[in-house]
């Protein structure tokens, strides 16, 4: 399945909706809590967790890309 991608120059995703977020090198979920529009600072939270990924090795001032959430396996 092909990631469609959505550069956050061109497109933020909707506020508090868990999607896929990238720096170029790790790919976790997230959530953009906020944007400020005095700095123009976007802020971004980890959805539901708080991972190793997240905690050590993530910047969320690096995302560069963002996309939707795949629908989950139907049994």
């Amino acid at each position: 399945m092909k990631t469609n991608w959505i550069n956050v120059k061109d497109k933020l995703p909707p506020f508090d909706i868990g999607v896929l977020v990238t720096d170029g090198a790790i790919v976790t979920v997230a959530q953009r809590y906020k944007f400020d529009l005095t700095s123009k600072k976007l802020w971004w939270t980890s959805h539901g967790y708080g991972g190793y990924e997240w905690d050590f090795d993530f910047d969320p001032k690096d995302i560069t890309h963002w996309a939707e959430l795949p629908e989950p396996p139907r049994p």
